[in-house]
């Protein structure tokens, strides 16, 4: 399979479009590459595939990250890493910020729209399922595809190049 690095918001668009077709039966690994001080997520679905985001939290305010499909099928030995004891969940969560002002206006309680309990309330959580917090498992999965692990590594560092994200540090 021919890995496409792309930027993270399209890879979490991707995501979230496959996710409307399928809503059932995502999970997540997350982890920390020490290497390139990057958050590392994958989100996958049995039916679907393997995504493998690489982000860094450059300032309380902006995340920089690429990601990619590194998999069309999803081999039980993933799935495995997270069924057994899934330490949380996770949910991508889309906000339409004037949406959103305009519930809190009308007296809704942010606690019910963060949690998208109110329908057109400019909270949406189009992908939500179990997730198990491991840089063991995020491990595994770059040694069941190094060349996509790769790929992502380098992408990922030139554009913390091109941010110059740690110029000021040394």
């Amino acid at each position: 399979m021919e890995v496409e690095i792309k930027d993270m918001q399209e890879t979490l668009a991707e995501i979230i479009r496959e996710a409307r077709k399928r809503p059932e039966k995502w999970y997540s690994l997350y982890g920390v590459d020490r290497e390139l001080h990057s958050e590392d997520i994958c989100i996958f679905n049995p039916d679907i595939g393997i995504y493998k985001i690489k982000k860094f939290q450059k300032n309380p305010w902006e995340q920089l990250g690429v990601g990619a499909k590194i998999a069309r099928k999803v081999d039980d030995d993933i799935l495995d890493m997270t069924r057994k004891d899934a330490s949380t969940g996770f949910g991508i969560i889309r906000i339409d910020l004037q949406k959103l002002l305009g519930s809190l206006m009308r007296g809704y309680e942010p606690a019910e729209l963060m949690l998208g309990k109110i329908k057109d309330a400019g909270v949406e959580i189009p992908v939500t399922g179990p997730m198990h917090e491991s840089d063991r498992h995020i491990k595994n999965i770059k040694d069941i595809f190094p060349d996509e692990e790769r790929k992502l590594k380098s992408k990922f560092a030139k554009l913390l190049d091109a941010e110059e994200t740690f110029k000021h540090y040394g």
